[in-house]
């Protein structure tokens, strides 16, 4: 599975803070339209992450690449079953709802 090329970076674009037992706590804002926070409330939501979303989360903030993010997250689950694809899926699932981006390098045009 390659979900995302070699050369994409991760940069962190939500709000956060850090728990007591270091775990990421992302502060997801209200929504926008007048109808979103009517059904769906005005106030800032909190979402927990467990220990390896937080690790993902972080790393992000790093503003790494794909090869270096994920090495960093080996190192820290070195057993942890089917790490690569979870990875890739959570980095796909944080960048759909807008909480980190990834950005990709425009290729050079040789015309």
């Amino acid at each position: 599975m390659n979900l995302f090329p070699s050369t994409v970076r991760f940069r962190q674009s939500c709000a956060f803070e850090t728990d007591p037992d270091g775990d990421v706590v992302l502060l997801i804002p209200p929504p926008a339209g007048w109808f979103a926070r009517l059904t769906q409330g005005g106030k800032t939501r909190r979402l927990q992450l467990d220990r390896l979303g937080s690790a993902v989360f972080t790393a992000c903030g790093e503003d790494r690449g794909w090869d270096d993010l994920f090495a960093r997250v080996c190192r820290a689950f070195p057993d942890e079953p089917d790490l690569e694809r979870r990875t890739e899926l959570f980095l796909r699932h944080l960048t759909q709802k807008g909480w980190i981006q990834a950005l990709v390098p425009p290729e050079d045009d040789p015309a």
